[in-house]
């Protein structure tokens, strides 16, 4: 039974992420998000390395320590939720912001595409957590348990880091306001 809903989910995921990444999406760009959160932390190597290496190696690190299991995915499945409430409502505030010079024009969209890619993630790691609850993550074989918690401690910690990217442009936006 639980190889036939891992068919089933596998086969949803596909056909989510080839809708997702077609070239006229009409519902949401995640391509053009995705891109403009590079450009955003490809600035230099340094920054590069701390916001791609850096959630990398914490996965990994977390995942010797240990992998997912029942208890961390109840967890995930309160938490996300919440967080994800909390990065809509930044985004309303976003929108209600008075418009500025293009500098700060530039910033605001920044910002607003940041959330969004943040969103993305915490969003696609909850489906993975809820479909790993429904699932069992403990029937799954160890190499697919480790597969699986590097994929979801990764898009956590980076959902955490890129926090840190929208507190800095709000924190701009806040200073810089007319």
């Amino acid at each position: 039974m639980s190889f036939f809903a891992i068919i089933l989910f596998s086969l949803s995921a596909l056909i989510l992420i080839i809708y997702l990444c077609r070239k006229n999406n009409n519902i949401l760009n995640v391509r053009e998000i995705v891109s403009q959160h590079f450009k955003i932390i490809n600035i230099d190597k340094f920054t590069s390395v701390v916001f791609i290496g850096l959630p990398i190696i914490i996965s990994a690190g977390c995942v010797c320590i240990r992998t997912l299991n029942e208890k961390i995915l109840d967890s995930i499945n309160i938490a996300l939720p919440i967080y994800i409430g909390l990065q809509f409502s930044v985004v309303g505030v976003l929108c209600s912001l008075n418009k500025g010079n293009d500098k700060y024009e530039e910033i605001k969209e920044e910002t607003f595409n940041e959330i969004l890619f943040e969103s993305i993630i915490s969003i696609i790691t909850l489906i993975i957590s809820i479909i790993l609850t429904c699932i069992g993550i403990s029937s799954l074989s160890q190499v697919a348990q480790y597969f699986i918690s590097i994929i979801v401690y990764l898009f956590l910690f980076n959902v955490f880091l890129n926090t840190f990217i929208v507190f800095k442009r709000l924190k701009f936006l806040f200073n810089e306001r007319e």
